[in-house]
């Protein structure tokens, strides 16, 4: 039972959750202590705040990324909204259903969803051999974006994309047939249980969480002479081969390793 409920609070979204709890539970303490001295309950505004702010202080505690903050400190203030607008019960289920279909990654694998931008794109251009057709996968595709920009400009490599979210791997198709490429293929796929022996370039923006551990995976699963590329994360103990530094707002390094 203790291993099973550590296995569960290693997922952000729960732990999210249970800071919230906590944070309820804390708000309604203090006023019902205020109401006690005072006679008169705080206003809804500073439980709304409080909440929020216990929330994320818990949330910090627990170890959940920066970004979680914003997420706790307005979720309270979202809610209270949705009551004063009078929204129909089914908007909430409606509403978890999207999250979870949209951010599945986040849940299981502890990976948010990080957009590549194009200065990314261009960099990895410039790193694909000229005149010679070759393999090019994305584990965590998202939508595709980058997929399609690579695809465009070397159509004479072949371009996978593996994605585990149902809502981001219908959308990356529809991007993909929109765009014209038919050098891409889109998989909805557990990116563990993922065959990249015949992939001459691996790529991943995916979170500290899983690096360590999929570094392992790919270092004895992919071919001699392919390389691993990982946008912004490093992997502990295993220095990189290469380090690019671009030039762009998130000052993005690309972490290159030879197989």
């Amino acid at each position: 039972m203790a291993r099973f409920s550590v296995k569960l609070l290693s997922y952000p979204i729960l732990r999210g959750f249970l800071a919230q709890l906590f944070a309820l539970a804390a708000v309604i303490s203090i006023n019902i202590v205020q109401g006690h001295y005072s006679g008169t309950g705080l206003p809804i505004i500073s439980l709304l705040l409080f909440n929020g702010l216990i929330a994320a202080a818990i949330s910090t505690f627990l170890g959940l990324p920066s970004w979680w903050l914003y997420i706790q400190v307005s979720f309270p203030f979202l809610i209270a909204a949705s009551q004063v607008m009078a929204l129909p019960g089914w908007i909430f289920p409606l509403a978890l259903l999207f999250l979870i279909v949209t951010f599945w990654n986040s849940i299981g694998d502890r990976v948010p969803l990080y957009l590549s931008n194009r200065a990314t794109g261009r960099a990895l251009l410039k790193l694909l051999p000229e005149n010679r057709p070759g393999r090019f996968m994305d584990l965590g595709c998202g939508p595709a974006g980058l997929l399609i920009q690579l695809a465009k400009a070397r159509p004479d490599w072949h371009f996978t994309g593996i994605e585990a979210s149902p809502a981001l791997w219908l959308l990356a198709r529809i991007r993909v047939a929109a765009s014209g490429c038919n050098n891409i293929d889109i998989h909805l796929k557990n990116i563990w249980k993922t065959d990249v022996y015949n992939q001459d370039f691996i790529y991943c923006f995916l979170s500290p969480a899983p690096m360590p551990a999929l570094f392992r995976q790919l270092s004895q699963r992919m071919h001699p002479g392919s390389r691993l590329v990982s946008n912004s994360f490093d992997v502990p103990g295993q220095a990189a081969d290469e380090i690019i530094s671009l030039k762009d707002h998130r000052d993005t390094k690309l972490h290159l390793w030879q197989i």
